[in-house]
This record gives C-alpha cells, structure tokens and sequence, in this order.
C-alpha cells in the first residue's frame, strides 16, 4: 500500500506485512479490505465545509435584506462582496487564464455573488472526493457492498486494487489539489490532515489486532503444555 509524501508509511507497512501473515484471507484480499477501511475512515474523518464561513473568508461582509410587499416579511438578498477581497481576486485570475479582460463595478459584483455561491454549495465536495476509490475497493473487498456514489460531484478519486500475484500492492489516487505557499501545488490540507489520523488510527488498529492474535496463540501453546 502506498500514500502521499505526507504521510510516512514505513512502520505501516512493516505492520501491515505482520498482519497479511496471520490472515486467513488471500494477501490481495486482505489489502483490498484494509484500503477500504482505510479510505473510509479517512471519508469520516473529512469535514464538511462551512457555508458562512467559506463566505467570510472569500471576502462577504453581508447579506442585503428585502421586505416582501404582500406579507411584510424579511428575506435575504444578494450577498453583499467587500471591494478587493479574495472572491474578487478569483473571478479575475480565472478571467485572465481564459485570456478574458477583468471586470469591475456591477459585473464583478454579479460574478463574484455567482462564484461565492458555487463555492457555497460545494461544501461536501471534499468528503465526497473519496466515493470513487472507496466504492472500487468495497467491491473489491467482496464482503462488502459497493453502495452509491454519494453527492453529485466530478470523480476526484482513482482506486487500483491488489491482484492476485506475488508481493500484491494496493493504490489509492485523491486528485483534488490545492495551492500551498507561492503557487505550488499539493494534496488540499484539509484531505491531508484527514488521511493522517486515518492512517494513524488504522495502523494502531493493526497493531491491536497483532498484539491480539498473539497473545491468543501464546495462550493456547500454555495450554497445550499442561
């Protein structure tokens, strides 16, 4: 099995090799089950994303309210973008990228009320990046259900599952990336921070299941003794 760079995965996989030994399961079966167990728990462990504070960040200092004529009654309007903010900033890098001019004034602010509100509703995008690869190696895992697909979002995950041959290796790819430091790319911290304590919590849970098998083969050769 292998992750990104961020994560180290030497004691990992000296566990992990430990484990396939005492499984009764096919080695490739084995690892297909535990990268499922793997990229679900790292599933659980991503956040969903804050509406209002997604909006905050990007630059939104309010929201305009209306009063409805016939009921009298208070609704919320257009979201109201504080000049030179990130969301701004956004509309126009994506402008230039497609060779288009900047905008200003009214039609910013339409684009950036059209951006922010995008970027609002995505907010499981993230947690949802894992679907693909994790329903590939439920499948995989035979014991298990495949399930759906969850929200309606772009496939950001790939999963390539253990074969049956010597020395099986199982592969997970998470595609959706995010700009760290001065423009260079990387794994988005957030999916990063959530692989980690996966990772972590998965390899303890090896080492538990280690411990157990044996500390129960050890008492049976003393009972087998008396």
């Amino acid at each position: 099995m292998s992750a990104s760079t961020y994560v180290d995965t030497k004691d990992f996989n000296k566990a992990l090799k430990k484990w396939l030994s005492l499984s009764s399961r096919s080695n490739e079966l084995a690892i297909n089950t535990k990268m499922f167990h793997l990229l679900r728990r790292a599933q659980n462990e991503t956040p969903k994303g804050n509406p209002a504070k997604i909006a905050q960040e990007l630059g939104q200092e309010g929201t305009k309210v209306r009063r409805v004529r016939k009921t009298g009654e208070l609704k919320a309007g257009q979201a109201i973008v504080k000049g030179g903010s990130l969301i701004y900033r956004i509309v126009n890098a994506r402008r230039r990228k497609a060779g288009e001019p900047g905008l200003t004034g009214k039609e910013m602010g339409r684009a950036a009320r059209k951006v922010l509100k995008a970027r609002q509703k995505s907010t499981g995008t993230l947690k949802a990046g894992w679907n693909v690869a994790k329903v590939k190696f439920a499948r995989s895992a035979k014991s298990y259900g495949g399930g759906g697909k969850g929200p309606r979002v772009k496939a950001r995950s790939q999963a390539f599952p253990a074969k049956n041959k010597p020395n099986p290796v199982a592969k997970a790819v998470y595609k959706l990336i995010s700009r760290e430091g001065r423009g260079s790319k990387g794994i988005h911290p957030i999916v990063r921070k959530a692989l980690n304590r996966a990772w972590s919590a998965e390899y303890r849970e090896i080492v538990n299941h280690i411990n157990s098998k044996l500390k129960g083969a050890t008492g049976e050769v003393q009972r087998g003794a008396r």
